[in-house]
């Protein structure tokens, strides 16, 4: 059944054989009202689902291929590389189903799916929402993932209780920051694992990295909100810098702006409870003003820096269960578990200098980790020192002396 120009219209119950395809070409346009299909192929041109609604089941979809939502749609058990797009106002039902890697899913309205997993691309339009129930979101190797725009920010992925496995893809959700909002990636957590990597400004309901995985608060750099922020064990915080702050020569740049280095703001818990076998890595990643990778322009060596990468807001609570609500004292934060890494990413020389972590109050009078770069000593500062050292070794030897 195929048309290359012009329109075909299928309305109301539609008896069809297993295996048909519905192609169209050109500027042809297959459009459904009522319809129901079972074990169809979607080929190529635009197809149109109308007000009346439509129904796929065990059905293939193909690159090429465009589905236009603009009525209540269900796909049952369909597997799609075409470009699928949910208008404003409209509904989309997808049960255990799946996008290629030419997949292209954007949700205008709202998305309703279950047993759902994605290499290709999902974009959920401010406005826009993916509602997902029954089993966890699965977002494979390649996939691309975008909620809202640095230029549109919004719209919601609901999580409804479940994980997002992020495995293997990338993450920019741009929703909006704050719990308050209802916007960003919220009721559930999400799993960063291998390959992963989660950023963006939007909020996020709880993280958590392993394996490799990367969170990465901003759009290279910049703040995010989170519920639940974790240091956990194999976990990696990424944060881009761009300015040293007021120790830059020049001065300039601050926490969480475009302008300076990535934080993350947690108004839930911040949950540290990685292991002396197995520590959380923070990394720093060096960008030019441009945001290209390159140097801190105003990086220098020869002077302290102190970053703050993760901010507990009024009410969040530090604690060191993975689980649970209990407070901990702040000093069960052991730096000695949280690596700093630089190397191949942070693009400055250090001259000898060191970076390492704090956990301390804040001028808001709450708490925050802090990266603090420690310079080298001078080299007259070591001989000084190294003088000193003699010297008193000189002087205990001569008591000793004059004691025999």
């Amino acid at each position: 059944m195929s048309v290359s120009g012009g329109a075909l219209a299928l309305t109301g119950f539609v008896s069809v054989p297993t295996g048909v395809v519905l192609a169209a070409s050109g500027t042809g346009e297959i459009r459904y009202s009522g319809t129901s299909f079972s074990s169809a192929f979607l080929q190529g041109g635009t197809h149109t689902v109308q007000a009346g609604g439509a129904a796929f089941g065990q059905t293939t979809a193909f690159n090429g291929t465009a589905l236009n939502v603009n009525g209540p749609a269900t796909l049952t058990n369909v597997t799609s590389g075409a470009a699928v797009n949910v208008a404003a106002g409209q509904t989309l039902a997808w049960n255990y189903g799946s996008q290629t890697a030419a997949g292209n899913l954007l949700v205008g309205g709202t998305a309703n799916v279950t047993g759902f997993e994605s290499i290709g691309q999902i974009t959920v339009a401010a406005g826009g929402v993916l509602n997902n129930t029954g089993t966890d979101l699965v977002l494979g190797g390649g996939s691309r993932t975008f909620v809202g725009s640095v230029a549109g920010p919004g719209g919601t992925i609901d999580l409804g209780g479940q994980t997002l496995l992020l495995a293997g893809g990338l993450l920019v959700n741009n929703g909006p920051g704050t719990s308050a909002s209802g916007g960003g990636v919220r009721n559930g957590a999400v799993v960063v694992d291998f390959g992963g990597r989660a950023k963006g400004t939007g909020y996020y309901a709880d993280v958590v990295t392993r394996n490799g995985g990367v969170f990465s608060p901003g759009n290279s750099p910049g703040g995010v909100g989170a519920g639940t922020a974790r240091f956990n064990p194999g976990g990696v915080l990424n944060i881009d810098v761009n300015a040293a702050g007021p120790n830059g020569t020049p001065p300039g740049g601050a926490a969480g702006g475009t302008t300076g280095w990535g934080r993350v703001s947690v108004d839930g818990f911040f949950r540290f409870y990685p292991t002396a076998g197995e520590h959380f890595a923070v990394t720093l990643t060096s960008l030019t003003p441009s945001n290209q990778a390159g140097q801190v322009f105003n990086f220098d060596p020869t002077k302290g820096h102190t970053w703050e990468v993760v901010r507990l807001l009024p009410g969040a609570v530090f604690t060191t269960g993975e689980t649970g609500t209990a407070p901990a004292d702040p000093s069960a934060y052991d730096p000695s578990r949280v690596d700093v890494l630089t190397a191949g990413t942070f693009l400055n020389d250090l001259q000898g200098g060191t970076f390492s972590t704090s956990f301390e109050v804040n001028e808001i009078g709450t708490r925050s980790v802090y990266v603090n770069f420690t310079p080298a000593p001078e080299p007259g500062t070591v001989l000084g020192l190294a003088a000193a050292g003699l010297a008193a070794a000189g002087w205990v030897r001569r008591r000793r002396v004059g004691r025999a």
